[in-house]
């Protein structure tokens, strides 16, 4: 079972840890608090406050200095062996890049040619239905009253009303394949 993890900076090198959500956060990170305890073991430089030092005070202090120094060294290039199971360094993902596209619709050219001869059909099937209403009226008009009549009329509106709800729907078809590409745009990594 995976453990949760939070993430914590180290204040004394500003690494980034996935430590247990239920640990208690700790003060420095292993590498930081081993530098620290080496740094705590090299004893430090003794200065003298007496205005005129003996020859052995400036010896000592020179000892102690260098002995100082070595382990200030000698740490800044240590590398800790392993550090415990309980840190786990995350190093962050770097920042997505977006794809650099000579467009906007550089992507799914075919898609968006398909859509508009959806829009172009459904534009000519609008006008067919239009004219074809308009053609069905003018003959029935110049007919007199009998039953061919009443058929042409309703022949005329179920025409008229064929076109236009076939012309909603392949305009609306165009129109779901533009919202599915403006999806695919909007929610493309960034």
């Amino acid at each position: 079972m995976a453990v949760k993890r939070v993430e914590w900076t180290c204040p004394g090198c500003g690494r980034k840890y996935a430590i247990p959500v239920d640990a208690t956060s700790p003060s420095l990170c292993p590498k930081c608090r081993n530098n620290l305890e080496a740094l705590s073991q090299v004893p430090a430089p003794v200065v003298n406050d007496d205005p005129a030092p003996a020859v052995n005070d400036t010896v000592q202090f020179d000892a102690d200095a260098e002995a100082y120094a070595a382990a200030v060294a000698t740490i800044a290039t240590e590398q800790p062996e392993s550090e415990p199971a309980l840190f786990q360094p995350q190093l962050a993902p770097p920042p997505p890049t977006r794809p650099i596209h000579s467009g906007r619709r550089a992507k799914f050219a075919a898609l968006r040619t398909i859509a508009l001869c959806y829009k172009v059909f459904a534009m000519l099937v609008a006008v067919a239905a239009a004219v074809g209403i308009f053609l069905s009226m003018r003959t029935v008009a110049a007919t007199e009253a009998s039953p061919e009549r009443t058929m042409a009329i309703l022949s005329g509106l179920a025409t008229f009303a064929g076109g236009a709800v076939a012309s909603v729907s392949l305009f609306a078809f165009a129109e779901l394949i533009r919202v599915l590409l403006e999806i695919e745009e909007n929610t493309r990594a960034r």
